[in-house]
């Protein structure tokens, strides 16, 4: 994907349709994906156009991580979930993201890969205070 096809580095229309901006960090974006099938979904796209982790600086990389770690946290302070599932794929959107999937047990794709069949979608006043408590929670979390 060229840089000027890339949604992440547009901000465009497609990058709306599939997920919502909740945080900007130093090297990174966060986003809720707009599929909530497994509720508390999030995306962390680096802001470099690089296809994979290792094209990244080592100040870049070590944000990225620090980035996704932190976001881990907070989806386990507001979710509870019983795991997340961390994916970097790139084959379509090669643009380095990573997908952060919230598992709870004996919830659709326990056990397995997460996938999206049977997407999930909220009103946006239900995505706004989902919105609300991660980036809180990111806030919170920063200040300490």
């Amino acid at each position: 994907m060229e840089k000027g096809t890339c949604f992440y580095c547009e901000k465009n229309d497609v990058l709306d349709a599939l997920m919502i901006h909740i945080y900007e960090f130093n090297g990174s974006d966060l986003y809720l994906n707009r599929n909530q099938s497994h509720l508390g979904r999030v995306i962390i796209a680096s802001k470099s156009h690089v296809t994979e982790i290792f094209q990244l600086s080592k100040h870049e990389r070590e944000c990225f991580i620090n980035n996704i770690s932190l976001t881990s946290k907070a989806l386990q302070t507001v979710f509870y979930p019983d795991k997340i599932n961390y994916a970097i794929f790139g084959d379509i959107v090669s643009h380095l993201h990573m997908h952060l999937v919230p598992k709870y047990k004996d919830k659709k794709n326990w056990g397995m890969p997460y996938n999206d069949e049977a997407p999930v979608y909220l009103s946006n006043h239900e995505y706004a205070q989902l919105i609300t408590k991660i980036r809180n929670e990111i806030k919170k979390q920063l200040n300490q």
